[in-house]
């Protein structure tokens, strides 16, 4: 898939896992953020980093219905993208999870796009190829404390 091809939204993907955001991030040019599972409820800066992005862009929730962080960042500020029941188990693994499905990096690219589609509405693409300003680097995401440093990945 080009570059030129990439699903824009300026909204913020929030996934639970790394492998999940890997699998997203060719096919968007969205900012990607990462709940680490259950790690989300103890980790302070992250929700408010969460809650400055939903104020300003507005999320996308690409986990499991998350009543967690809507309640945090507002319902307003959010929409949910569902990955449809596929039975199977990710490559990376042994076996399938507890539910035998699929999460996001399992999923075809052509699903995970329309997911996103559907959960964008009009939306979808409706924003410029390319956002203004920089990306956020690794160095910016250390210097926040959220990588790299003791109890992060």
């Amino acid at each position: 898939m080009s570059e030129r091809e990439l699903l824009h939204t300026d909204r913020v993907l929030v996934v639970e896992g790394k492998y999940d955001a890997a699998h997203l991030s060719h096919l968007t040019d969205a900012m990607i953020l990462l709940t680490d599972g259950f790690g989300i409820y103890k980790d302070k800066k992250r929700q408010q980093l969460l809650k400055a992005l939903a104020k300003k862009n507005g999320l996308i929730l690409f986990t499991d219905s998350d009543a967690y962080i809507t309640g945090l960042v507002g319902a307003e500020n959010v929409v949910q993208a569902y990955v449809p029941a596929i039975h199977g188990k990710e490559k990376r693994k042994p076996q399938p999870g507890k539910e035998g499905l699929l999460g996001v990096e399992g999923v075809d690219d052509a699903i995970v796009l329309q997911c996103l589609r559907d959960a964008l509405g009009a939306e979808a693409g409706a924003a410029p190829a390319r956002p203004e300003g920089r990306q956020i680097t690794y160095t910016d995401l250390y210097n926040w404390g959220l990588s790299g440093t003791p109890g992060r990945r």
